[in-house]
């Protein structure tokens, strides 16, 4: 494959070698930065898992890099009111005001403060949790079972962890059944080696690709879930 410097965009490759024939980006010469992200195209887990890069010119000079990243509103909710260091504009603190409000009123203030303390959420998307905490305000008979989500095997526990995905529409990739199938059979990996994990998923479809598809799916996706 022959590509221009848009393979510096993220582009995942299975490539196992990598060959820079130029140290420019255009007229521009690539920084330390960029060279990095180039090179950290080659190679894929259970592909390459060692990769070669050449570069057929001098390598930029090591720099040190800092970001600077905004914070999404989406995990807006995991963060205190007090947060001066991270330069929040009026609106998102706000965001943060309404979001503790609700949810203390969803789920009472001592649920609340039990859940922030022990470190509970293992989400930090606001809208799946708020989106969860008014289901089951409003409709809790509708998760009886959840806890069975932390027994050995999730064998009995399909209509649950439907509940939980439907949380997150769209995104997934895949259909629904490939997802409840893989997180019933990615909690044995515990026991079970990786190749006969993948054996079982082969009996749903789910080959190589899929799983990588739903392994980043479950990366994006935040499901708050008990256990697993």
């Amino acid at each position: 494959m022959i590509s221009t410097s848009s393979i510096i965009e993220g582009v995942n490759t299975s490539a196992q070698n990598v060959v820079l024939w130029s140290n420019r980006n255009g007229r521009a010469k690539i920084n330390d930065f960029t060279y990095k992200n180039i090179i950290g195209r080659v190679g894929r887990m259970f592909r390459h898992f060692v990769g070669d890069i050449f570069i057929l010119e001098n390598p930029p000079q090591k720099t040190g890099t800092q970001l600077t990243l905004d914070i999404p509103d989406e995990v807006l909710g995991i963060l205190e009111v007090d947060t001066g260091k991270l330069n929040l504009t009026a609106e998102q603190t706000a965001k943060i005001i309404a979001y503790k409000q609700e949810l203390i009123g969803l789920i009472g203030k001592e649920n609340y403060n039990y859940i922030i303390n022990n470190e509970r959420f293992s989400s930090s998307d606001t809208d799946a949790i708020l989106s969860m905490a008014r289901d089951v305000s409003g409709n809790p008979a509708s998760w009886n079972g959840i806890t069975m989500l932390n027994s050995p095997t999730l064998d009995s526990c399909d209509r649950i962890l439907y509940k939980l995905i439907r949380l997150k529409p769209g995104g997934w990739g895949l259909e629904y059944r490939k997802v409840v199938a893989f997180i019933k059979i990615i909690t044995e990996n515990w026991g079970k080696t990786m190749p006969e994990l993948l054996d079982e998923l082969e009996e749903f479809d789910i080959d190589l690709d899929a799983f990588f598809q739903l392994e980043s799916s479950f990366i994006r996706n935040v499901v708050p879930h008990c256990g697993h």
